[in-house]
């Protein structure tokens, strides 16, 4: 079924098992659905198997030899990243753990990353370092120590206050939207709340930071970056039951292990046979954390009994919009087109999901009566979260140490945000969402005006990415359901911008701010002055947004905003050389 779904589907009109499927999805109740489903697989013995990924001291040690050969050839980032899986794969307790912290150790104390190398050598002696390894370490220990101060030299060049408090957020929050400013409010239409702004809003305000209810990392971070927080961090330390991730610290784990890959660690596995079917990681992590966060599941059953706009229209405001309050994510509006054959894809994803979680130990109630109800309501909201929650892009920064630069990452996170995901989509939005690793920063990006709706770029802001416009057109499809066809998705903004032309008054604020010499002369210590003149000359322009005078002051614009997010997002890599594979 997975690898061929129409093939499939023409087995089960043979078989005359669809119209049982298609009664369930005309139903109100989508775990109907999922339930008929599962049966159905269970049937034709289309479940596939759950190959697990189990620690291993061979496989540890392959990784670490491939490690050294990459430390050898000087590709340094590859070797982070041969290290950690070498750590991943090593069995807790085994000296091939140990082996691996002290090999990345050298690599850190190479790449000048000290205070790293010390933290790794600390965690040797901890575990117990085998007697041939210790007088190295503790020699590489004493020369780290005496070079630390090149190390928090460095840092400190780099530091910049202004760049530290922008995306601060200290302003008076929303007492409604605790992520938000007194800058926005909600109006209802329709029975169905709308953000706007409430008062004048500046190009350059920071209107809302919101932390994300559950993100997912790109597979092309797993060995470079934090499963739960996505900061890229060269003490990563490995889950002690499953190969697929890796953290920071134990903070990270320990909360994320409570909040939801305790449950997903065992079934981590079946994402891979996802990649096929409309079942994102995504919702199967926040259907777990709202379990985690309830009571009881009568609790969770309660609460699950009414989603989407008909729990909308008789909820508060903070019920919705807050990300502190669990029900925000029972409010994402559940009327999107073609959903008769959304349920039907989904709900095989979506029964597989519920058989291997069946299987891991005191997650279902053990009693039959509670049993049946807590699936139903697990079903209901794992089926309603796949067909409606907003995957919201995260793209966020790393600087590079060798070259030394700092850079947008080429593939973007995702996470599930309560209010940023609620917003309007725009391909030419009014608000930018700036990833900060398992957050985001709303940045107004034109002048708000009072009862203006804020709209956003699900994609990513147009002059961010250089997406082809028909890989465009079709992933707001794919992605969100919008067959999009704005001067940004079809290509036209390139004829605008050809017959876009400033007035006078225009080209005297474009003198002031000199984009060309400002682009060519950047530094850090400038921001601070340059930034507010680049915002005041972009809110200028905004009314030519696809001319090449925008498009320059733009460019600008999000060079700064490049310097602000890497300050604040703290992500660093040894250098370029990545695996495309991982």
């Amino acid at each position: 079924m997975w690898r061929s779904p129409a093939f499939f589907q023409e087995f089960l009109n043979e078989q005359g098992m669809v119209g049982n499927l298609y009664d369930a999805i005309e139903k109100d109740d989508l775990s109907d659905a999922v339930i008929v489903a599962l049966d159905i697989l269970k049937k034709t013995n289309n479940i596939p198997p759950l190959v697990k990924d189990v620690k291993c001291k061979s496989k540890s040690s392959t990784y670490r030899q491939q490690g050294n050969k990459e430390y050898k050839s000087g590709k340094y980032q590859k070797a982070l990243e041969s290290y950690n899986k070498a750590l991943m794969f090593a069995p807790k307790g085994s000296e091939e753990l140990v082996f691996a912290y002290s090999n990345r150790s050298a690599l850190l104390a190479t790449c000048k990353m000290f205070q790293a190398c010390l933290n790794d050598i600390d965690t040797c002696f901890a575990l117990g370092c085998p007697t041939q390894i210790t007088d190295k370490l503790s020699k590489r220990r004493e020369e780290s120590l005496k070079c630390l101060w090149m190390e928090r030299m460095t840092s400190e060049i780099r530091y910049s206050e202004y760049a530290e408090q922008y995306l601060d957020f200290i302003e008076r929050r929303n007492p409604q939207i605790g992520c938000a400013s007194t800058d926005v409010g909600v109006i209802i239409e329709s029975h169905v709340p709308k953000v706007v702004a409430i008062r004048d809003v500046k190009v350059g305000k920071v209107i809302a930071r919101e932390k994300a209810f559950v993100s997912q990392l790109d597979r092309k971070y797993k060995y470079s970056a934090c499963y739960y927080c996505h900061q890229m961090n060269f003490n990563l330390i490995p889950c002690e039951t499953c190969c697929s991730a890796l953290f920071c610290d134990e903070d990270c784990m320990q909360t994320c292990l409570e909040e939801y890959h305790g449950v997903e660690c065992h079934i981590v596995e079946i994402f891979d046979e996802l990649s096929s079917v409309p079942v994102p990681k995504l919702s199967v992590n926040a259907a777990i954390k709202f379990r985690n966060e309830c009571e009881s599941w009568e609790e969770f059953n309660e609460a699950t009994s009414s989603l989407g706009l008909k729990r909308m229209k008789e909820s508060e405001i903070n019920d919705i919009f807050d990300g502190d309050n669990k029900l925000s994510l029972l409010n994402f509006r559940d009327d999107a087109p073609f959903k008769f054959g959304m349920v039907y894809n989904n709900s095989f994803g979506c029964a597989m999901v519920l058989h291997y979680l069946g299987k891991v130990d005191s997650f279902l109630p053990s009693r039959s009566a509670e049993k049946v109800a807590a699936v139903c309501g697990f079903c209901r909201l794992l089926m309603y979260f796949a067909l409606n929650l907003t995957h919201t892009q995260i793209l966020s920064t790393f600087s590079v140490i060798a070259p030394g630069r700092t850079e947008f990452s080429d593939v973007a996170n995702f996470g599930v945000f309560p209010f940023t995901g609620k917003l309007k989509g725009a391909c030419n939005p009014n608000v930018l969402v700036l990833g900060l690793n398992d957050e985001v920063a709303l940045i107004a990006l034109q002048p708000l005006k009072p009862g203006m709706e804020l709209t956003i770029a699900h994609l990513g802001h147009w002059m961010d990415n250089n997406i082809e416009i028909g890989l465009r057109w079709r992933n707001m499809f794919t992605l969100y359901g919008t067959a999009c066809s704005c001067v940004v998705c079809n290509g036209d903004w390139k004829l605008l911008r050809q017959t876009a032309k400033p007035t006078e008054t225009h080209l005297r604020c474009l003198r002031k701010l000199n984009v060309k010499h400002a682009l060519e002369n950047f530094c850090l210590t400038e921001i601070e002055s340059l930034y507010p003149k680049c915002c005041k000359t972009l809110a200028f322009l905004s009314d030519l947004p696809f001319s090449n005078e925008y498009i320059d002051v733009y460019k600008l614009f999000r060079k700064c905003l490049l310097d602000i997010q890497d300050q604040c997002s703290s992500n660093v890599m040894l250098d370029c050389s990545k695996d495309e594979d991982n």
